[in-house]
């Protein structure tokens, strides 16, 4: 056992033998870290569609009572008449 240790010293360096052992440990650890960034990046698109279907949402709330305000206005002002708001194209104004 003692010498076929002994040959085993001459082929196989000891310490490169644990410098891949701790770049293993070093590889594993990044593919950890990465599974996690692209969970992470994965819930943070799904935030943000999220957070863009509720502004969406809440613009054309926003839109529709400045509309029934408008035409409120505008038939007190001028009895008889109606104002109405359009959206003449859409613009995606965040991208």
């Amino acid at each position: 056992m003692k010498e076929e240790n002994a040959i085993l010293k001459r082929k196989v360096n000891m310490k490169v033998d644990m410098l891949a052992d701790q770049y293993e440990n070093e590889y594993k650890s990044l593919v950890e870290k990465r599974e996690i960034i692209i969970k992470d990046k994965n819930n943070i698109e799904k935030a943000i569609l999220e957070l863009d279907i509720k502004r969406k949402d809440a613009l054309d709330e926003i839109f529709n009572q400045v509309n029934l305000n408008l035409n409120s206005i505008y038939s007190v002002l001028l009895p008889g008449t109606k104002a109405k708001l359009n959206i003449l194209e859409v613009c995606n104004c965040f991208i």
